[in-house]
């Protein structure tokens, strides 16, 4: 059924729904499916009018569903562009996109391997990204100040900006309290997080992270993502609106990498840690490419 409904996505365009909505401006629908995990509100209306208006007056709606029968009127935060997976078969339902509305991000599931969706003129298109670079932790691009951390262990060489990916001390032996080459949390508790400003809002479809170097046997072994969205609050990144886990590092200094199934538009991402070995340590970098104009 998943490829059914993306090759209609596709293949065909949402007819205008002007029978029901006369006075709608170019409402895009589609009978006998909903979008699904992504209910605002639900209400029951007159008629599908009343159903659009809703959705009007509502600042997040970007689509709905109708139900025909029971009248029923879901608001949707989001669209088929975002989420093409969760638009399911429903003999009732009636699934329509408020056009007014703009959509900044579509998913990757509509283009090839190597390329990204973007949103451009109310529609999409796929963008080559097969050259996705790292955004600037690992070459010091990104400052000291733009690397931040929920906390750090004692009073100096555990920094969070020590936790770039191939940072190493820079004298070995190292001295512990002045360069251990890498971010260390002061606590061994779930929900410690290194976070990245990367300058300016940019497409992030990969992450890779290591543990700590040299002696010490640390390294984080499970994390999930968090990035700021464009309310200015921070949400986890999810996948079929479920947070995404990331297996992480079994030992202290192998890179490990893992290509997002959805990018990530934000100018600021955690690493949130969910499981670890020894202690809360890592070094990590961000890829992606820049927002086409």
């Amino acid at each position: 059924m998943m490829y059914s409904v993306l090759s209609l996505l596709m293949s065909l365009p949402f007819i205008l729904h002007d029978i029901w909505c006369l006075d709608c401006p170019s409402t895009y629908t589609q009978t006998n499916f909903i979008l699904k995990h992504h209910v605002l509100s639900s209400t029951t209306v007159k008629n599908y009018q009343e159903c659009y208006d809703k959705c009007a007056s509502t600042t997040d709606c970007h689509s709905m569903n109708f139900y025909d029968r029971s009248q029923r009127c879901e608001l949707n935060k989001g669209s088929h562009l975002s989420n093409p997976v969760d638009l399911v078969y429903n003999e009732e339902g009636t699934y329509s996109v408020h056009d007014s509305r703009s959509v900044e991000t579509c998913s990757d599931k509509y283009c090839s391997t190597d390329t990204i969706c973007v949103m451009k003129n109310n529609t999409f298109e796929c963008k080559d990204c097969a050259f996705a670079f790292g955004m600037g932790v690992d070459s010091r691009k990104i400052p000291n100040s733009a690397i931040t951390a929920s906390s750090t262990w004692g009073s100096g060489g555990h920094e969070p900006w020590r936790g770039r990916l191939n940072n190493y001390p820079v004298t070995t032996p190292y001295n512990v309290g002045v360069d251990v080459g890498c971010w260390s949390a002061r606590s061994n508790t779930v929900g410690q997080y290194l976070q990245v400003d990367l300058g300016h809002v940019v497409y992030v479809t990969m992450v890779a992270t290591q543990g700590r170097p040299y002696s010490h046997a640390q390294y984080v072994r499970k994390y999930s993502l968090a990035y700021k969205n464009s309310d200015n609050s921070f949400v986890d990144y999810k996948i079929a609106n479920i947070v995404k886990i990331f297996q992480g590092n079994t030992d202290l200094s192998t890179i490990v990498t893992h290509r997002l199934p959805d990018k990530i538009k934000t100018q600021y991402i955690r690493f949130v840690v969910r499981e670890w070995y020894g202690h809360i340590s890592m070094r990590a970098e961000v890829y992606g490419c820049q927002i086409p104009v």
